[in-house]
Formats: C-alpha cells, structure tokens, sequence
C-alpha cells in the first residue's frame, strides 16, 4: 500500500536502523511520515536525493550524509560511519508530500539491491524487502532460511494464528511465523485437523487430544475420521476406536485384518487367555488374541467346568479323550466329565476312565457297553486269558474280554463259581425244587434251562454236595408195581429219573405225578421229558451241586 503522508523536505536522511533476520522475513505496512527539517551537508549530486525518516518505522532522527570513499560514495552519519537501515527517499517535493516514495534499504552505506529478505528494525517489526527496496505490495508466505512467515502489505502480521493455505499446503501460523514444533488437533471450518509438527500432514495417521488432554480421537490422513470403527495402533499399543473416538470402557472383542483381538478397557490386553463369549459363540483367547490354530482344555476366567477347545472355539460336538498339560481327559459334549467311569477309545487303544481321566494305574476289569474288559495301566489287554476277581466274584476272561453270564438268581450266581469237567454243569435247590441246567465254563456258565423237581421227603432226604454223573438206564421198577423211566446216576442209588409210572411196557399211566414238593425216597424226580433230556444230552463226568 502506499504511504500517504504529510512530509517535509530534509537535507538530511534519517534512515531507520535495522538488522537482517536469519531464520525470518519482515513485511512492513507503507505508514504516514513525520519527519524533521535539516540543512542539507556535503551532498553528493542527486544519489540520496530528499531523505526522510518515519517515526512508524524508526524514530531515530539522526543526520545523514554521503562519504567517498576510494571512489564508492556511501551514505553515512555525520561522523562517517556507513548506515544500514532504512531510508525514505522521493524524488521530489511532490512525491514526499503525498507519500509517494521509495524506502530504500541500506547496507553499510549501500543500496542492498542484491537482497531480498526480511529485515527486523529496532522494534519488533519485521518487513519484506525486494531487491533492496521495501515492498508494501507484498502479500503472501515467505520461506526464508527454514521458516515460513506470513506477510500482509509487505510486513510480517504477528497477529496471524491458526491455520492459512498456502502453495496447496495448510500451515500453523504462531505470532505470524510457522511453528513447526506444534502439533495438535484444530478445530477449522467445522472440521477437526491435525496439525503435525506445524503443519497439516495429509499422509498422517494417529491417535491425538486437544490440547494434550480429554478424549482420544482417529486422525486418518491429517483429520479425525469419524466414521473409523476398528483398533488403531498408538506407540507400540493397540486401542479400540469407535466412531472417531477411543472407547475406554469397551471389553471384547475386535476384528482387524484378518485377525480376533481381545481388548480390555479400551486396549488390546496381550497378557489375556481366557474363554470369550461372542456372538452366540465361546471363543479361546490367548495372549489377546484367537489363535485358530489353538487345541487345548480351558474354563471361564479360570473357575468352573473345563471345556474342549478345538481350532480356537469350543467343539461342542467332541466326545473323547483330550491332553491337557500331559494328563488325558474324558470329554462329552464338548465338557469335561469329571463322573465318567468306564472306557473311551482314542486312536486305536480303548482306555479306562477313572473319574474323568486316565490314572495309568488301573487294573482289573471295567464295564463298558454291557461287557466288562480286563484293564492293565488303564489300558484293555487283548491277550490277556485268564480269570479275574471283581468285586468279589471271579470271571473268565478270554482275549480281554470276561465271559460274564446272565445272572438272574441265586442259582446262577452259585454255579459261577464250579467247574466240570463237561460243558454242562446241574444244580439241584432242595429248598426251591428246581433242577438247572447250565452250559459253558467256569465263570461263565450260562443258564439253559430251569426245571421244577421232587426231592427226597424229611425222613429220607435227597444228599447234598458235588457229585459227578455216572451210570445212565432206560428204565427201573420200584415198589410193587410202579416204573421210573430215564435214569441218571447222581451218587450211589441217587439218581435224576422220572415220576413214576406203572409197569406198561412204555410210559403212559403215571402213577405218582408230584412235583415240586420233597416226596421222594432220596432221588430227584423230573418230568419225563426233562428226565429223558438229561439222559440224552448230560455227559458222564458232568458235575452235579445239590445243595
């Protein structure tokens, strides 16, 4: 702008004293001059021209002239020293009058017209000069020596503070000057910036305050994006933002590149491992994070039941055994059952379950499936053949598995424990009357029959103990005229034979019929069906208990 001022001609100059800022550049307003009247010393021709001083720019009124020296005139004071300042300088009375002059800039002594800058005077302004002379038509930024400054009408505002756009870039302006140790968050136009290291970074992406302080929010290319939900990296620590914002009070879980973070007020916690309830699902965290590839046994915050974790979640379709720190668990449903007692099959070896896990030390048989199977370090033996007590009763035991009878009455549960040297086996129960007929082995007879009888009356009872079947006959008479068909010897002349008939020449006419009460003189009486049975099929040597 131009100076329009009331000036009064001099002799003299009365330039401004001033020093070249290094990291700045001054602007100046053109302002009115007040000057003083000299008389005009030594003047050299017409190279200084009417001077005249402003007490705006510098109110040092001092006298000036000109000194050759070695053929260079310079402009001095009166004692000769060369000046440096600022000089006024129109080319005539009019010119000085309405302000219409040049502010030269001098250099010890000289027109610095080599020197484009700022210039700070004694005060604390600060102006552009162009070529050595200052330019109030200058408005803009000015980058010198590392700095950027704004000037206004060719002087450096010190008001400016905020944002400004210049040459396609945003800059924070501090008292006119960018400060590029400012970083912070700023509100412009209704949008909020982030302002790095003085100014707007648009590759610029971090968590930041206001002022350092209060709420955290998600700058994503130089400006809070308030649409970003998702976990934002911030120093080494990861945190989850929410429309813009870091949410401190948000515990769960986080989805972020391909990947299930677990954060834990607000941050992801890498220390966490812990079953995760999400979406309908239980998840496995470990060490903040879903591990898919994780196969372990884990509980809720520690307590509680132990479930199966398979890829990372739990499997709450496995039933099985699973390794959890070198000890195997039985898993049903997807939860450890700590009641199971029986065997469970893994990878070819069926093994035995005490209490919901393999102890290593069990022996013995285990019931499983409706068969009990011969155990040895907790494992079935299928080449074990032998005989095993359980709980008090001895069973046989072929290729692992114990050949266990039906039992379903006292009867059954004696003869368990009799051998024969046959595959059948008869027991007579003098209190019940029944005669049974068994078929197998030693520990596993098997019942074939049961059969009502009559035995031997009080006064001639029917012997008791083990006896072996003898001599075998179709047929014996008995008293005056009966007949007593199919005989079996038990013991002397204790025989299985039939009741009696009459003396006909085949068994038709029984003569005595009672059964199921003690009758007899000592034998054991059958229907004559079940007599001629054990005639036909009981080998001799076939043990018979009567008891």
């Amino acid at each position: 702008m131009k100076m329009k001022a009331k000036l009064i001609f001099t002799y003299l100059c009365l330039p401004l004293v001033a020093t070249i800022i290094g990291l700045s550049i001054h602007d100046t307003y053109a302002e009115k001059s007040r000057g003083t009247v000299s008389s005009k010393t030594n003047l050299e021709t017409n190279i200084i021209g009417n001077h005249y001083t402003n007490d705006l720019i510098n109110s040092d009124h001092k006298e000036r002239t000109t000194s050759t020296i070695n053929g260079i005139t310079y402009l001095t004071d009166l004692a000769g020293n060369k000046i440096t300042g600022f000089v006024y300088e129109p080319n005539n009375y009019l010119e000085g009058y309405n302000g219409e002059g040049k502010w030269n800039y001098y250099k010890d002594g000289l027109i610095a017209s080599s020197y484009t800058g700022l210039v700070n005077t004694q005060g604390e302004n600060y102006y552009y000069v162009k070529a050595g002379q200052l330019d109030f038509s200058y408005s803009g930024l000015i980058k010198f020596n590392n700095n950027v400054y704004r000037v206004v009408d060719g002087k450096v505002d010190i008001k400016t503070q905020g944002l400004y756009y210049v040459d396609n870039q945003w800059y924070y302006f501090n008292n006119g000057v960018v400060d590029w140790n400012y970083s912070n968050l700023i509100l412009y136009n209704g949008g909020w910036y982030y302002v790095h290291n003085g100014k707007i970074d648009w590759a610029y992406s971090t968590l930041a305050q206001v002022d350092g302080k209060g709420t955290w929010y998600k700058v994503t290319n130089g400006i809070i994006d308030w649409k970003y939900t998702g976990l934002s990296e911030y120093y080494g620590g990861w945190y989850y933002i929410e429309n813009g914002s870091l949410r401190w009070n948000y515990n769960g879980l986080v989805y972020h590149y391909g990947t299930w973070y677990y954060v834990k007020n607000g941050q992801i916690d890498w220390n966490y491992s812990n079953l995760i309830y999400f979406n309908g699902n239980w998840y496995f965290v470990n060490n903040g994070f879903i591990n898919w590839n994780v196969n372990t046994l884990a509980q809720v915050n520690g307590v509680g039941d132990w479930y199966k974790v398979t890829n990372g979640m739990i499997d709450w379709k496995y039933t099985g055994l699973s390794e959890y720190y070198g000890g195997w668990y039985y898993i049903e449903n997807g939860k450890l059952n700590w009641n199971y007692n029986s065997l469970v099959y893994y990878q070819g070896i069926w093994y035995a379950i005490d209490n919901g896990q393999i102890t290593w030390n069990h022996k013995g048989l285990v019931y499983f499936n409706g068969g009990y199977f011969y155990v040895e370090n907790s494992q079935v033996n299928f080449n074990y053949n032998g005989v095993v007590n359980y709980f008090g009763r001895d069973y046989k035991v072929v290729n692992g598995v114990a050949r266990v009878p039906r039992i379903a009455d006292y009867m059954d549960s004696v003869a368990q424990s009799l051998s024969s040297d046959t595959q059948f086996l008869i027991l007579v129960d003098r209190n019940t009357h029944t005669v049974g007929i068994y078929n197998g082995t030693k520990y596993d007879w098997n019942n074939w029959a049961k059969w009502s009888c009559t035995v031997g009356k009080a006064s001639t009872p029917t012997v008791t103990g083990l006896f072996k079947v003898g001599t075998k006959g179709r047929y014996f008479n008995t008293g005056t005229r009966g007949r007593c068909w199919y005989f079996t010897q038990i013991y002397g002349n204790y025989l299985f034979h039939s009741v009696i008939y009459d003396r006909s020449s085949s068994p038709v006419k029984i003569i005595d019929g009672s059964m199921g009460v003690s009758a007899s003189h000592g034998c054991v009486r059958l229907s004559i069906d079940h007599a001629k049975w054990i005639y036909d099929n009981i080998p001799k040597g076939t043990t018979v208990y009567i008891y």
